[in-house]
């Protein structure tokens, strides 16, 4: 968060003969007590260092949790890769709040919070076509937002809009609308960030950042 410089690591491994349950000779359980750390967890316990099973599995998920001390901006950044990360292996971070899929081998995940702990938000995930059985999410330019005098505008020019969901910076739900089906939408929103998450009539659902001034 601004003005705070504090930084904690975790490691993943895949290693031959590691299980993906807790295994003395190789993972680490964290000893961080500070306000402010990451960890990954196997079932309830938290861990600094987690080994997992050797080769890869495609569709491996990793929970990753995290304390904060205070509300504001943080940052999730993969650190030193190695082994088959050091190819072209992805490495996605799945945002459980706001519905995103974002690749941490292309650029850093910011993020809004509240101070707290959250064990459900985060989990690193390894192939974006087959996470869950929701409707596949993007952050793309499907969908084009724009504001003019005082009101927030949706456009969707191939597709119909079928639902929009507003959610505050740190992801709380504000408003949402329903049954739409039209190619654009107008809002009246007071200033601030919002995340709009909006599902298309082949539910497919596009998720934009807006701030609104």
């Amino acid at each position: 968060s601004e003005g705070d410089t504090r930084i904690n690591q975790v490691m993943i491994g895949y290693f031959e003969g590691a299980t993906d349950e807790e295994d003395f000779q190789r993972d680490a359980r964290t000893v961080e007590t500070g306000s402010k750390k990451i960890y990954t967890l196997i079932d309830e316990n938290q861990f600094s260092i987690q080994s997992r099973t050797y080769p890869l599995n495609q569709e491996d998920v990793v929970k990753l949790g995290f304390v904060t001390d205070k509300h504001g901006q943080l940052k999730i950044s993969l650190g030193d890769i190695e082994g088959i990360f050091g190819n072209e292996q992805s490495v996605y971070l799945k945002d459980n709040l706001l519905g995103i899929i974002h690749d941490l081998k292309d650029s850093d995940y910011v993020f809004e919070s509240e101070e707290g702990k959250f064990d459900d938000r985060f989990e690193i995930v390894y192939n974006s076509k087959s996470l869950s059985t929701t409707p596949e999410v993007t952050s793309s330019n499907e969908v084009k937002v724009y504001q003019t005098g005082g009101l927030t505008y949706v456009i969707s020019e191939d597709e119909l809009i079928n639902e929009i969901e507003v959610l505050d910076s740190f992801g709380r739900f504000i408003r949402s609308e329903k049954s739409i089906n039209k190619n654009k939408v107008q809002f009246n929103l007071i200033s601030g960030v919002y995340y709009l998450k909006i599902k298309l009539n082949t539910d497919k659902v596009v998720t934009v950042k807006v701030l609104v001034k």
